[in-house]
């Protein structure tokens, strides 16, 4: 009797923490993951449309904290679509990422960036996701 209550109570603990900690988001923190990573995909292929599909009409991009560097889609596409066509191996990795609600924290290697192809760029990122679309990104520079 003693085995078995030992044995169910391993499985309902299994299953209790095995639960929380599988996938420990909200709705709307994976909403919000998922916007990002698409952007990532459409950043590191270079496909600017695509890239652009993930942002509001009125997205602000900020150098930390709150020196606005452009505001708005079409000051975002120009200067993308110059950064894609003047680095062709652009690429941005993932190294670590914190999310709280709609924000989505990016701690991004970058490479591509400049002619040494061995440069590396350690970027924070911090991405606010609203109805599915990127409305501000905050970036912090070493």
């Amino acid at each position: 009797m003693r085995v078995i209550f030992v044995v169910l109570s391993i499985l309902v603990s299994a299953s209790f923490y095995g639960q929380d900690h599988k996938n420990p988001y909200t709705q709307k923190e994976k909403s919000a993951i998922s916007t990002v990573n698409a952007q990532l995909k459409a950043y590191n292929s270079q496909d600017l449309e695509s890239f652009l599909a993930l942002f509001s009409e009125d997205v602000k991009v900020f150098n930390y904290p709150n020196e606005v560097r452009k505001s708005g889609k079409a000051e975002l596409r120009e200067m993308y679509a110059e950064f894609f066509t003047s680095a062709p191996n652009l690429n941005s990795e993932i190294t670590n990422r914190i999310v709280i609600g709609n924000k989505v924290i990016d701690h991004e290697k970058v490479t591509g960036f400049s002619a040494d192809e061995s440069e590396v760029l350690l970027v924070t990122a911090i991405y606010t996701v609203k109805n599915d679309l990127i409305t501000e990104m905050r970036f912090i520079y070493p």
